[in-house]
C-alpha cells in the first residue's frame, strides 16, 4: 500500500503544480476561469494528501509531496517561463530530495 500513497503523492504534488501554474496565468490574463481551475486542481492534490494520511505518517507524507510540488515547481519555472535558478535555490531542492529519501528510507 506503501507504494500506492507514493504514487498518490507524486500525482497530488503535480496537481498542485499544475495549480500554481494556472494562477501564473490568472495573475497575468485576470480571466476567472484560470483561477476557478486553479482552485479545483489544488482542492484534488490537497485530497489526494488527505487520502495518504491514512496509510503514511502524516509529516513524511506532507513533506513528500512538498518536496514533489516544489521540484517540479522549479522545473516548470525553468523550462517553461525561462526563470533563473540560483544556487541556493539548488541548494535547497537538493536538501529536500535527500529529506525525502530519508524518510521514505525510514519505513514511516
Amino acid at each position: 500500500m506503501l507504494r500506492y500513497t507514493l504514487i498518490m503523492l507524486i500525482f497530488g504534488g503535480i496537481l498542485l503544480t499544475c495549480g500554481d501554474v494556472f494562477l501564473k496565468y490568472w495573475s497575468l490574463k485576470d480571466k476567472w476561469w484560470l483561477f476557478a481551475l486553479a482552485m479545483l486542481l489544488y482542492l484534488f492534490g490537497v485530497a489526494l494528501l488527505g487520502l495518504t494520511f491514512k496509510y503514511r505518517n502524516f509529516a513524511v507524507a506532507s513533506t513528500v509531496m512538498v518536496m514533489v510540488n516544489s521540484l517540479s515547481l522549479v522545473l516548470v519555472s525553468w523550462f517553461y517561463f525561462k526563470e533563473r535558478i540560483s544556487l541556493m535555490g539548488l541548494i535547497g531542492i537538493a536538501l529536500g530530495l535527500i529529506s525525502v529519501t530519508l524518510l521514505e528510507l525510514s519505513g514511516d
